[in-house]
């Protein structure tokens, strides 16, 4: 029987791990994550793109979908590491395994190099465009944090449509 994406499947990998100091990274990880999705949220031109260019509003539902298929297969993965290891005297590392995962067969490898490579063009892209086009630095930061916390595919498209609307 291997777990799905219930709930409390979901909520007992999130708190599976030892002592505190587990459970502090965990709560420090999410917050950051949300509260930089939510000030990315809530500081986006709504009303400017919906006047000004409303195809980019498209970026929401996009960066929605980006959200629901990533996490789907993050918090699938917690649960199963959980259920797997659940009774193991010790168990490998949460984050440790992910990398393993992804990185241990060519293709994996490939496209995480891929990712990385990419990121370190994007992300003084991101800073020089956001300082070019006057947008508040706590505010690309939030993107940036979206991007590394949450996801790529997540966070680019409002940043870059935030920026397009900075014009």
């Amino acid at each position: 029987n291997r777990p799905g994406l219930a709930l409390g499947d979901i909520a007992a990998a999130l708190v599976s791990g030892e002592g505190l100091a587990t459970h502090c990274r965990t709560a420090s990880y999410f917050s950051a994550f949300l509260g930089s999705l939510g000030c990315v949220s809530w500081q986006w031109p709504w009303r400017e793109a919906w006047r000004r260019k409303p195809a980019l509003l498209l970026a929401a539902p996009y960066s929605l979908a980006a959200l629901v298929s990533t996490w789907r297969l993050i918090l699938l993965f917690f649960a199963r590491h959980q259920a797997a290891y659940a009774t193991h005297p010790d168990p490998p590392n949460l984050f440790v395994e992910a990398y393993v995962r992804v990185s241990d067969e060519a293709p994996g490898w490939w496209w995480s190099s891929q990712l990385l490579t990419w990121v370190t063009v994007a992300c003084p892209m991101a800073y020089l465009e956001a300082q070019r086009r006057r947008l508040p630095p706590r505010l690309a930061l939030a993107y940036v944090t979206t991007a590394f916390l949450g996801a790529v595919s997540l966070a680019l498209p409002p940043l870059l449509a935030h920026l397009l609307l900075q014009e």
